[in-house]
């Protein structure tokens, strides 16, 4: 397999790969800003409970993004070495 060509992602490609993480956050963000913020700044018990817990959700999913994306931009993803 020594003749096997390694193959990048183009331009467009990588930037649509990009996208997808950084596209869900987006639309995580505003959900959470909109429907669950209001709620829990009112005072209400499970409101609370569920945004503490979705942010701790949201801070994980942006460490992901961050380590995915790093790995597209340095070349990485996909990997094709097998």
């Amino acid at each position: 397999m020594a003749d096997e060509v390694r193959r990048g992602l183009s331009g467009g490609q990588r930037l649509a790969v990009l996208l997808v993480p950084w596209g869900f956050l987006v639309v995580f963000a505003l959900m959470y800003a909109l429907v669950l913020w209001p709620r829990a700044a009112d005072g209400h018990a499970l409101a609370i409970v569920v945004s503490l817990f979705l942010a701790l959700v949201f801070a994980s999913s942006v460490l992901a993004a961050i380590t995915f994306s790093r790995d597209v931009l340095q070349g990485r993803y996909p990997d094709t070495s097998r």
